[in-house]
């Protein structure tokens, strides 16, 4: 297989050493470039939702990401995950979203799905995709929504310790009406590391490891 290059597009700084580390361990032959758009997510939440000014302005970083020559994109922000599907239909190479390949894994271990978020930007696109996969895989689904207000601003701040508190905490609680919960973003996945085996008892699903599987697939699937 020829050399392969990936275009990752980023709406935060917060997983940009996780994906590099991910991508050198399981992807260490394929070229990448990082389109960072840093400052949308603070527009998003203060327009409430992703408004169609902000979806077109998110689009051109994906029309960005295809101009690099890239043979994929990798769309690692589930907030914008929507614009990643429109983009689908537009852009001439395929589009790997982080979170697509947790959702499918999560299915199949149950059908009370936890979607833990610490934004409220990320929630319910998550949980969109969440029932649309299930519609397609013609499963019933109930989502239990949690939100850990106020963590992902501490992650930012570089509280790391204070935002995997915030989010172990969240997740106890939503574990106990849950059959597996999965974190609908990859800066979540760090918070998961320091919980001691045995603190929860179902699967808790994070996005970073197994979308870039799933992107490594994708890339084995080309031509």
């Amino acid at each position: 297989m020829a050399s392969k290059k990936v275009a990752i597009v980023h709406t935060s700084f917060a997983v940009l050493d996780l994906i590099n580390n991910l991508f050198d361990e399981l992807l260490p032959d394929v070229e990448r470039v990082h389109v960072i758009e840093h400052s949308i997510l603070k527009d998003i939440l203060e327009a409430g939702n992703l408004t169609p000014d902000l979806m077109h302005r998110m689009l051109g970083y994906f029309f960005q990401a295809e101009a690099t020559h890239a043979d994929v994109v990798f769309s690692v922000c589930s907030t914008v995950g929507d614009v990643a599907d429109v983009a689908r239909k537009i852009l001439t190479i395929p589009i790997v979203k982080i979170d697509e390949a947790m959702v499918m894994e999560a299915l199949e271990k149950g059908n009370r799905i936890g979607v833990l978020a610490t934004l409220p930007s990320t929630l319910n696109p998550t949980c969109r995709l969440v029932e649309n996969i299930a519609f397609e895989a013609n499963k019933k689904v109930h989502i239990n929504r949690g939100l850990v207000s106020g963590a992902f601003e501490e992650l930012i701040k570089g509280n790391t310790a204070v935002h995997d508190q915030m989010v172990q905490q969240k997740l106890r609680d939503l574990a106990e009406d849950s059959e597996v919960v999965i974190l609908a973003q990859a800066s979540m996945a760090r918070a998961i590391d320091a919980l001691g085996q045995d603190e929860i008892n179902i699967p808790v699903l994070a996005s970073p490891r197994r979308g870039v599987i799933h992107l490594k697939h994708v890339i084995e699937a080309l031509p």
